[in-house]
């Protein structure tokens, strides 16, 4: 029986990659496009680690192992990735950010792998699976109170279960590592099609500038959307304005339920898309901005 689910979590896993393949357009125009890649990079590997555990020779497990613990350091490039999303940054964070990440972190499979290959078996230091956690809770919490917060929090249970059990110190709570992997196969499974639902917005706005907002602010997370927000309304200050930006939408500085001017609105557009330059082309913008006025009560 747990064969057949391994048969069947593959070719599952499998058939995320045409939802994620679609995912592109979505980020086509933004600076979101490097971390869709290392995903694209990052899922791949996951798939021929989970092929590996089902298909390879006992002989070859060592191999298996290394393959499903560079999966799991791949899986979580996206989520740093986003993290220097910002141009010109983005050009670089790759090279002196992500990639110094990778060789942090996969030094001590290149250190021990020939061990791995003999004995087929790799131990992960505990400090290095703790600091893994670190960088996990770093990233994908970026996510939390987006509407992709599920989506986070399940791929983050994913990659902590591929590297849990290659901890040095023996966590006795934990199924064996390759039900740990396959649960977590399962679990990332989830987690792409949970994400590719929520991803098609079903909300009205209010106005047309609440969609640019809130799509900028989960496509980005939590981390740039508080740090363009708060920009944002001291130019809304600045210009003396009364409307303000909140995290979900504008939001008048009295609260009250009057509609916005649209002197005002337009104002504020025009500070949000400079602010915004750094993230995303004025052709997403104005693609945003068309979709809100479709969809505003």
């Amino acid at each position: 029986m747990e064969r057949l689910i391994e048969y069947l979590s593959l070719i599952a896993i499998a058939s995320t990659c045409i939802p994620y393949w679609r995912a592109r357009t979505a980020v086509q125009r933004t600076t979101l496009i490097s971390a869709w890649r290392w995903g694209g990079v990052g899922l791949t590997v996951w798939m021929v680690a989970a092929a590996g555990q089902i298909l390879a020779a006992e002989t070859h497990r060592g191999i298996v192992q290394l393959v499903w613990y560079a999966a799991a350091l791949l899986m979580l490039c996206p989520a740093i990735a986003v993290l220097g999303a910002q141009r010109p940054v983005t050009r670089v964070w790759s090279w002196f950010i992500v990639l110094p990440f990778l060789l942090v972190f996969g030094w001590p499979a290149a250190a021990t792998g020939s061990q791995t290959l003999a004995n087929g078996e790799f131990l992960l230091q505990t400090p290095m699976v703790v600091g893994y956690a670190f960088v996990v809770v770093m990233g994908l919490g970026n996510y939390l109170g987006t509407r992709f917060t599920i989506a986070a929090a399940l791929t983050a249970g994913a990659l902590l279960l591929v590297v849990a059990p290659t901890a040095s110190a023996e966590f006795s709570w934990l199924p064996e590592t390759d039900l740990c992997r396959l649960l977590a196969t399962l679990i990332l499974i989830a987690a792409i099609w949970w994400a590719t639902y929520v991803a098609r917005p079903t909300y009205a706005v209010r106005v047309p500038l609440d969609r640019v907002w809130i799509e900028f602010r989960d496509q980005f997370g939590i981390v740039w959307s508080k740090r363009v927000l708060d920009r944002l309304n001291l130019m809304a200050q600045g210009d003396q304005l009364s409307l303000r930006m909140s995290l979900i939408g504008v939001t008048s500085v009295d609260n009250s339920d009057a509609p916005p001017t649209t002197s005002e609105l337009a104002a504020m557009e025009r500070s949000l898309r400079w602010l915004l330059r750094r993230f995303v082309d004025e052709a997403w913008i104005d693609r945003q901005l068309r979709l809100g006025n479709d969809s505003s009560a």
